[in-house]
């Protein structure tokens, strides 16, 4: 739901800035700042509904602390990186002359975000859900290495990471040539 909503309103934030682009570029702020700016306007809120829901569920369900304490480091895990991802890959192919930010959500570079976010989802879901098997196993009594449970987070946060870090420079590569031509 919140890759939905990241490519409903952080990817589009960039090339929201319309006409007025030229004031990004004159202004005395680098690129990197600005998509910043835009990562942590869309981070707070998309955080806090991806909390909230997850907080909901978890309630519902009437999951003990081990699983808030999982499910909620993941929401909030997902909910930074699907914005930095947005944000950084909206800003890959801006269209400043877009009337509405829903046909910029819906562009081919819209379905590339779609593509990318979905199985990363996928692949911290399965990676959060080893530790939290883990936890249940040994409450059955079945008892495993600690090294089993630690690998997963690892590689989730390793992944958001790069996902992360790696969209936003390359939109910050993008934009700063953007201003060269």
């Amino acid at each position: 739901m919140i890759a939905a909503i990241c490519m409903r309103f952080a990817y589009p934030s960039v090339s929201a800035e319309g006409k007025a682009c030229w004031l990004i570029q004159s202004a005395p702020i680098s690129y990197r700042d600005f998509l910043l700016v835009k990562v942590a306007v869309y981070a707070a809120p998309l955080t806090l509904l991806s909390l909230l829901l997850t907080a909901f569920a978890n309630f519902i369900l009437g999951a003990n602390a081990v699983v808030w304490t999982f499910t909620l480091a993941g929401a909030l895990l997902l909910a930074v990186t699907l914005v930095s991802l947005g944000v950084g890959l909206g800003a890959l192919s801006p269209d400043f002359n877009a009337e509405n930010p829903l046909q910029v959500g819906l562009s081919l570079g819209g379905f590339g975000y779609m593509a990318v976010s979905l199985p990363y989802v996928a692949a911290v879901m399965v990676l959060m859900a080893r530790p939290v098997m883990r936890y249940f196993l040994r409450v059955v009594g079945v008892e495993q290495g600690a090294i089993s449970a630690t690998i997963p987070i690892v590689i989730a946060l390793t992944l958001s990471a790069l996902l992360s870090v790696i969209s936003l420079l390359a939109a910050e590569r993008r934009l700063t040539r953007f201003k060269s031509d």
